[in-house]
């Protein structure tokens, strides 16, 4: 009964023909591991860890799912786990209904690549998920000397 969300748009410099990360994923799931396709949903629209919590909890909530585990690559688990976490409040906020986050699992796909800003992308995406304006989001990635 258990169904896998993946998520993701085209995006990331090792993508040149711009496929979607979740289409990718889906791809992979179900002819490399065996995983039946009907069982793994995807959003190839999200380019963000915010959109892919976003989006990710539209799907739970259209199938009444209540218990996730988020496997992503090593350098999202910090800020993902921080935007997850949000969404679920959020979510709880908006719909009464609490989702349980059970797990964080990072998975080392590219060794040699080193995220040094993890709190600072994750503020900076935080700040998009709570509806933070334009400007006000602008002042805080100053504040914090985020480059976007």
């Amino acid at each position: 009964e258990t169904i896998l969300v993946c998520s993701g748009g085209p995006t990331g410099g090792n993508n040149p023909m711009k496929h979607s990360e979740g289409g990718m994923m889906k791809q992979y799931l179900s002819e490399t591991c065996g995983i039946d396709p009907n069982r793994i949903f995807i959003d190839e629209k999200a380019l963000s860890t915010t959109a892919n919590a976003i989006n990710t909890f539209r799907i739970l909530r259209e199938r009444n799912v209540r218990t996730i585990t988020i496997v992503t690559s090593d350098y999202h688990q910090r800020w993902g786990q921080v935007l997850y976490h949000a969404e679920a409040e959020l979510y709880r906020a908006a719909y009464g209904t609490e989702v349980e986050i059970r797990g964080n699992y990072g998975v080392v796909y590219e060794p040699q690549y080193k995220f040094r800003i993890h709190h600072k992308w994750a503020l900076s995406q935080l700040s998009v998920l709570l509806g933070m304006s334009s400007e006000t989001r602008q002042e805080l990635n100053q504040k914090i000397g985020f480059p976007y």
